[in-house]
């Protein structure tokens, strides 16, 4: 039996998924961060990642050499030294074959069954990456670095509530609502404990989630900072599809976008995102997708393996059974 692993490896956590060549997910594992960038060191950033496969295997039933291609998609893998110690440090958990990319291009598949396109992640930071028809790859890497995704959207969120706080700012429900998900009795309690010198990590990420819903629900700061934060993907986008050579004909790509920010139903993000695209970029087809990024690089895998190697289209049938078979998706979630 065909069997493949796709890793995604972020800053707030690793996963790793082993799928047979139908796309039924066999075995699925999480750990910590897994970007030699992030990680406090890089042993520990290689250690979660080979942790969260190591789960994923005992899942699966399955050990290395049961692997007949892997994909890592990782957010360290931005420059030839970054991958030649991935590749290193990595080797023995896929020695029949690997490939590692930029965690802008690992989602791809999941709203490009060709390959071909461009994909927006909005996780915990922003990525993108994009493959051209003629299979040029690009990854915005340390190229793009504007402050968004979910930290950037949430520090977004918090200096509209201090200036609120400072009568220098308007009115927002973020506010309650910022104070309730970090368990803060008042904005001066908060900026204190989130900004002195000994003070215990917060995951300021999570203020993103509420800016989606207050949106929702026609709070004006909360529209605003969705705004704001969705026309740099829009930008980063026409930037990725030029370099492959995607914006030199006439012909319609998709534009995936995933990560957490994204997914979740009824996305403000994403729907701004969506909008600026087909206002702005024309040839571009938004794709929304609810399947976490660590699918589409199990996707990108099982499609090396279909192809011996090469990038080939994958059956729409595969993406069904993936869908189908995932666990629930808490489990993705920050």
């Amino acid at each position: 039996m065909t069997v493949v692993l796709g890793v995604d490896g972020g800053n707030t956590k690793t996963i790793a998924l082993v799928a047979s060549l139908s796309g039924a997910v066999l075995g699925v594992g999480r750990a910590g961060c897994g970007d030699i960038y992030g990680a406090p060191a890089v042993e520990s950033a290689i250690g979660e990642i080979r942790s969260a496969v190591r789960i994923a295997f005992e899942q699966a039933g399955v050990g290395p050499d049961d692997i007949d291609f892997g994909v890592f998609s990782l957010a360290g893998a931005d420059w030839p030294e970054d991958f030649a110690l991935y590749r290193e440090r990595l080797d023995a958990l896929a020695p029949a074959g690997f490939l590692v990319v930029n965690d802008g291009l690992g989602p791809l598949r999941l709203g490009s069954l060709s390959g071909v396109g461009v994909a927006l992640v909005c996780g915990t930071g922003p990525a993108a990456g994009a493959r051209g028809r003629d299979g040029r790859e690009w990854a915005a890497s340390w190229w793009i670095q504007d402050a968004t995704g979910a930290v950037g959207v949430g520090q977004a969120a918090l200096r509209s509530v201090y200036l609120e706080r400072l009568s220098a700012g308007p009115a927002t429900k973020l506010t309650p609502e910022l104070l309730r998900i970090f368990d803060f009795p008042d904005v001066d309690t908060m900026l204190h404990n989130l900004t002195r010198r000994e003070h215990r990590s917060y995951d300021i990420g999570k203020a993103a989630r509420v800016v989606s819903e207050l949106a929702q629900a026609g709070d004006s700061i909360a529209q605003r900072l969705v705004a704001e934060h969705a026309e740099p993907f829009v930008e980063l986008a026409r930037v990725s599809a030029a370099q492959v050579g995607l914006l030199e004909c006439s012909e319609s790509f998709p534009v995936v976008l995933s990560g957490s920010v994204f997914a979740h139903a009824g996305s403000p993000m994403a729907q701004a995102v969506s909008a600026g695209l087909c206002a702005r970029l024309p040839q571009s087809r938004p794709v929304t997708t609810e399947l976490p990024p660590c699918a589409g690089a199990a996707l990108e895998a099982l499609a090396r393996v279909r192809s011996d190697g090469m990038v080939a289209p994958i059956p729409s049938s595969t993406m069904d059974r993936m869908r189908e078979t995932l666990p629930d998706g808490t489990f993705f979630e920050t």
